[in-house]
Protein backbone atom coordinates (compact mmCIF):
# COMPACT_ATOMS: atom_id res chain seq x y z
CA UNK A 1 0.00 0.00 0.00
CA UNK A 2 2.92 2.38 0.65
CA UNK A 3 4.01 2.12 -2.99
CA UNK A 4 0.52 3.15 -4.09
CA UNK A 5 0.53 6.13 -1.71
CA UNK A 6 3.93 7.21 -3.02
CA UNK A 7 2.60 6.97 -6.57
CA UNK A 8 -0.40 9.11 -5.58
CA UNK A 9 1.82 11.75 -3.95
CA UNK A 10 4.02 11.84 -7.04
CA UNK A 11 0.94 12.27 -9.22
CA UNK A 12 -0.37 15.13 -7.06
CA UNK A 13 3.01 16.87 -6.90
CA UNK A 14 3.52 16.55 -10.65
CA UNK A 15 0.13 18.15 -11.28
CA UNK A 16 0.82 20.86 -8.69
CA UNK A 17 4.21 21.81 -10.05
CA UNK A 18 2.87 22.12 -13.59
CA UNK A 19 0.26 24.50 -12.15
CA UNK A 20 2.90 26.45 -10.17
CA UNK A 21 5.12 26.87 -13.24
CA UNK A 22 2.14 28.11 -15.29
CA UNK A 23 1.24 30.66 -12.62
CA UNK A 24 4.86 31.77 -12.29
CA UNK A 25 5.21 32.14 -16.08
CA UNK A 26 2.08 34.29 -16.23
CA UNK A 27 3.30 36.37 -13.28
CA UNK A 28 6.71 36.85 -14.89
CA UNK A 29 5.15 38.02 -18.14
CA UNK A 30 2.78 40.43 -16.38
CA UNK A 31 4.93 41.78 -13.55
CA UNK A 32 8.54 41.35 -14.58
CA UNK A 33 8.90 41.44 -18.34
CA UNK A 34 6.57 44.44 -18.65
CA UNK A 35 8.89 46.45 -16.40
CA UNK A 36 11.46 48.33 -18.56
CA UNK A 37 14.40 47.93 -16.17
CA UNK A 38 13.86 44.16 -15.96
CA UNK A 39 13.24 43.32 -19.62
CA UNK A 40 16.90 43.51 -20.64
CA UNK A 41 18.07 40.86 -18.18
CA UNK A 42 19.57 37.50 -19.11
CA UNK A 43 16.28 35.68 -19.59
CA UNK A 44 17.31 32.93 -17.16
CA UNK A 45 14.02 33.13 -15.27
CA UNK A 46 11.93 32.95 -18.44
CA UNK A 47 13.94 29.94 -19.63
CA UNK A 48 13.66 28.25 -16.21
CA UNK A 49 9.88 28.66 -16.20
CA UNK A 50 9.33 27.66 -19.82
CA UNK A 51 11.45 24.50 -19.49
CA UNK A 52 11.45 23.74 -15.76
CA UNK A 53 14.03 21.40 -14.32
CA UNK A 54 12.72 19.49 -11.34
CA UNK A 55 12.64 16.03 -9.90
CA UNK A 56 10.24 14.11 -7.72
CA UNK A 57 11.74 11.07 -6.04
CA UNK A 58 11.02 8.65 -3.25
CA UNK A 59 13.01 9.03 -0.06
CA UNK A 60 12.28 6.43 2.57
CA UNK A 61 8.52 6.41 2.97
CA UNK A 62 8.09 9.93 1.60
CA UNK A 63 8.58 11.99 -1.51
CA UNK A 64 11.24 14.64 -2.12
CA UNK A 65 10.97 17.36 -4.74
CA UNK A 66 13.83 19.46 -6.05
CA UNK A 67 13.40 22.45 -8.34
CA UNK A 68 16.09 24.47 -10.13
CA UNK A 69 15.46 28.21 -10.29
CA UNK A 70 17.79 31.13 -10.85
CA UNK A 71 18.97 32.19 -7.38
CA UNK A 72 17.56 35.70 -7.66
CA UNK A 73 13.92 34.56 -8.03
CA UNK A 74 13.40 34.63 -4.25
CA UNK A 75 14.53 38.26 -4.12
CA UNK A 76 11.82 39.28 -6.58
CA UNK A 77 9.26 38.69 -3.81
CA UNK A 78 10.96 41.19 -1.50
CA UNK A 79 9.32 44.60 -1.25
CA UNK A 80 12.52 46.49 -1.94
CA UNK A 81 12.92 44.56 -5.22
CA UNK A 82 9.39 45.17 -6.43
CA UNK A 83 7.25 42.64 -4.53
CA UNK A 84 6.57 40.66 -7.72
CA UNK A 85 4.90 37.74 -5.88
CA UNK A 86 6.36 35.16 -8.21
CA UNK A 87 7.87 32.66 -5.80
CA UNK A 88 6.17 32.30 -2.42
CA UNK A 89 2.59 33.09 -3.41
CA UNK A 90 2.27 30.48 -6.19
CA UNK A 91 4.21 27.78 -4.37
CA UNK A 92 2.46 28.09 -1.02
CA UNK A 93 -0.89 28.90 -2.61
CA UNK A 94 -0.91 25.78 -4.74
CA UNK A 95 0.76 23.38 -2.31
CA UNK A 96 -1.16 24.42 0.79
CA UNK A 97 -4.29 25.75 -0.88
CA UNK A 98 -4.91 22.92 -3.32
CA UNK A 99 -2.50 19.99 -3.10
CA UNK A 100 -2.83 19.44 0.62
CA UNK A 101 -6.63 19.26 0.34
CA UNK A 102 -6.42 17.01 -2.72
CA UNK A 103 -4.19 14.62 -0.82
CA UNK A 104 -6.53 14.63 2.16
CA UNK A 105 -9.82 14.23 0.31
CA UNK A 106 -9.21 12.75 -3.16
CA UNK A 107 -7.05 9.72 -2.41
CA UNK A 108 -10.01 7.35 -2.16
CA UNK A 109 -11.40 8.47 -5.53
CA UNK A 110 -7.95 8.27 -7.17
CA UNK A 111 -7.44 4.80 -5.72
CA UNK A 112 -10.82 3.67 -6.99
CA UNK A 113 -10.15 5.12 -10.46
CA UNK A 114 -6.65 3.67 -10.85
CA UNK A 115 -6.86 0.46 -8.85
CA UNK A 116 -10.57 -0.16 -8.44
CA UNK A 117 -10.77 -3.33 -10.47
CA UNK A 118 -7.61 -4.80 -8.97
CA UNK A 119 -8.90 -4.07 -5.45
CA UNK A 120 -12.28 -5.57 -6.23
CA UNK A 121 -10.65 -8.68 -7.68
CA UNK A 122 -8.34 -9.10 -4.70
CA UNK A 123 -11.14 -8.62 -2.18
CA UNK A 124 -13.55 -10.85 -4.11
CA UNK A 125 -11.02 -13.65 -4.23
CA UNK A 126 -10.83 -13.97 -0.45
Amino acid sequence: MDAIKIQYFRHQLEKSFRNIFNIQSETAEERIYQTPELTSRSGALRAALQSPVYSISQSGQGVVTEIKYPKYVRFLDMKRYGNKRIYNRPIWGVLYGETRDNIRFEFRDWLRKNYGQALADSLGGQ
